[in-house]
């Protein structure tokens, strides 16, 4: 890495999902074209395509206030990548712009596999009867293990409790109910990724840092 680093006639297309602040000094020396994607840094001047993370999870929280629910709970990863730091202020944005209190007690940490995402979460509902009517789950992993472990703890969805995803893996058409998610259009991310470096490449770019956030789909299914 550090030969390429090195040479400038190399072009770079980095995929920065699990990428932190800190990681990016390394890359800071390069002088050739880069462009971040999935990943969007405040403290860089890096070009980077990246998911609206913080407005889609706003509008999907709306989603759910609108249909009722005023107890709207947040399934969160304890990996913390930045688009998870993203999505929970779109969480914490929509639950202020309603009023509604942010409850601690409603926000239940899990791992990112499935498995573990259902063992964190059963064993978290086996000591709590404090329950929202709504949660969002940061990615869908997080939101079939929290299905699997709500459904053996006596939970209807979306009678009891509703659930939105992040992500439309395509299990998400499957599980019981099948998951409202929120897509995320990867290959157009990657298709503008490609044509700001090529742009940079071919000199046609005018060199000014660009970051460049890709609009999502809310997709209502039956959860």
């Amino acid at each position: 890495l550090t030969a390429i680093l090195n040479n400038p006639a190399n072009a770079l297309l980095i995929l920065a999902t699990e990428l932190a602040e800190e990681d990016l000094e390394f890359f800071k020396t390069f002088r050739g074209p880069l462009v971040l994607i999935d990943g969007r840094f405040s403290s860089s001047d890096f070009n980077s395509v990246s998911i609206e993370n913080t407005d889609s999870v706003f509008h999907a929280v709306e989603y759910l206030i609108k249909r009722g629910h005023k107890k709207i709970g947040y399934l969160k990863s304890n990996l913390r990548i930045n688009n998870f730091r993203e999505r929970e202020e779109g969480y914490r944005k929509a639950l202020d712009h309603y009023s509604l209190n942010y409850n601690p007690k409603h926000t239940f940490l899990m791992t990112p596999t499935f498995d573990s995402a259902f063992d964190d979460l059963d064993t978290q509902l086996s000591e709590t009867t404090d329950m929202p009517t709504a949660f969002f789950a940061e990615n869908d992993i997080l939101a079939l293990g929290a299905i699997r472990a709500l459904t053996k703890h006596g939970y209807t969805l979306p009678d009891d409790i509703s659930l939105i995803g992040f992500d439309d893996f395509p299990y998400s058409t499957i599980s019981t109910p099948p998951l409202t998610t929120i897509h995320v259009f990867k290959q157009e991310m990657g298709q503008v990724a490609i044509k700001k470096l090529l742009n940079i490449i071919d000199a046609s770019d005018v060199g000014v840092p660009v970051k460049t956030e890709v609009s999502t789909q809310l997709i209502a299914r039956d959860s």
